[in-house]
């Protein structure tokens, strides 16, 4: 079994109501150490410096495979994301994210995912596994690839990655002390000469997107388009009801909106976000005791 050096973020006090992102410059206490074998060192922190990987989502740093060179054939390389039970007081309905970018030889190389619940003992593809099935949400391309694991894949600009437990469709983890989360970018034996994979802006969340928590009645608010650029339209979720509280939050958890809206037979309602900086966005929808929720990025 390979040895492994952690990638371990170590934060102190506590997230706001819908949590908040850890990129590679803030001052929350982010290190990170690559593995100690040699592939492991393909995983760099730094400055993108390719044609396609040209600059971090959060600038100037990201994680990614080579901040110069395209990736090698025969790749294996893994950096490991160590996730302490006081950041994730929620669990386990929580919600793990990033923000990623693909240059790879389409349903061949890419990216695998893995999860351990027992200390790194056991492992299980986060994209395959019929178990514990953290659902998996944002704009992605997955596929075999060609070692037959599923995993990410393809050529993509930055996009929105969330892993989130507690949901219905799969069996709660036990009450775990530690979550490990395994990133490994694998390719075969023919170099495509393409950039890889790249990473930013890890988040911890509670009361996630994607969760449904029996105590709060927690379920998803249908929106579209998201990505946004002016307008959004919500998909009403229920019509038998007077009146819905509505509140924009950004990815800081501070309420930047807010709407009370009297029920007037409309299926669906529309929300501006022209004057809205680009970013990530939180709407939540009240309805009685009832609580909806969605994650939103403004384009």
């Amino acid at each position: 079994m390979k040895n492994f050096i952690f990638l371990i973020v170590f934060i102190s006090g506590q997230f706001w109501s819908f949590g908040q992102e850890y990129n590679f410059e803030n001052n929350y206490g982010m290190e990170v150490i690559i593995g100690s074998e040699p592939m492991d060192s393909l995983w760099q922190i730094g400055i993108p410096q390719k044609t396609i990987f040209s600059e971090a989502y959060s600038e100037p740093n990201a994680i990614m495979t080579g901040t110069t060179d395209n990736y090698p054939n025969d790749a294996n390389a893994s950096f490991i994301l160590e996730i302490n039970k006081e950041w994730f007081w929620s669990f386990p309905f929580m919600q793990i994210e990033w923000q990623q970018k693909f240059d790879v030889e389409v349903g061949v190389d890419g990216g695998i995912v893995e999860a351990s619940y027992d200390e790194g003992i056991t492992w299980q593809n986060v994209l395959s596994d019929t178990v514990y099935r953290p659902f998996v949400v944002g704009n992605y391309q997955i596929d075999s690839l060609f070692n037959g694991e599923i995993g990410f894949t393809g050529v993509s600009d930055w996009s929105f990655i969330g892993l989130c437990w507690g949901t219905p469709i799969g069996t709660h983890p036990p009450n775990v002390e530690t979550i490990f989360l395994r990133f490994t970018f694998i390719s075969d034996d023919n170099d495509t000469e393409q950039e890889g994979w790249m990473m930013d802006n890890f988040g911890f969340l509670g009361e996630i997107i994607g969760a449904a928590s029996n105590e709060n009645s927690f379920g998803e608010i249908d929106v579209y388009p998201n990505p946004t650029e002016k307008i959004l339209t919500l998909k009403l979720p229920e019509t038998n009801y007077e009146n819905f509280a509505l509140e924009i939050s950004n990815n800081t958890g501070q309420t930047i909106f807010k709407e009370n809206i009297r029920n007037i037979g409309l299926q669906n309602h529309q929300v501006s976000f022209e004057n809205f900086s680009k970013g990530v966005y939180f709407i939540r929808l009240r309805i009685g005791d009832r609580i909806y929720q969605q994650r939103i990025v403004k384009i």
